[in-house]
């Protein structure tokens, strides 16, 4: 017999890039990372319960990449960072704002977020 299933998605996968090079002439370090990870859909619930909503009973698949490219040289490490590189507005979540209501609220990543960092090692 099948057991009930898990609810998450069934496939999960990430995949993770790093490139270091030498271009600077006083032996500066830099570098490029890339991040991007996907889950696949799936369903929640069974149709044949009483209380299953076909509104909020499939959670979509999503995808999102972050990204990071910087410098490091004489203890110092500053970067140019960006998550949510190619601002992914996939549906995380479905659901009703209340049980009784017919309001959906849905749920996605933060939006594209760029940044500085630079940290010091002593």
């Amino acid at each position: 017999t099948q057991g009930d299933r898990l609810l998450s998605a069934p496939w999960h996968g990430m995949v993770s890039a790093d490139y270091s090079f030498l271009p600077f002439a006083n032996g500066a370090n830099a570098y490029v990372h890339i991040d991007d990870e996907y889950a696949s859909g799936y369903q929640l619930g069974n149709p044949a319960d009483a209380v299953f909503d076909p509104v909020t009973a499939h959670v979509r698949s999503t995808a999102v990449a972050t990204a990071r490219a910087g410098v490091k040289f004489n203890g110092w490490d500053v970067s140019l960072f960006a998550k949510n590189l190619f601002d992914s507005h996939s549906v995380l979540s479905t659901g009703h704002s209340v049980a009784t209501s017919e309001l959906i609220v849905q749920q996605t990543f933060p939006p594209r977020t760029i940044g500085v960092t630079a940290t010091y090692a002593f």
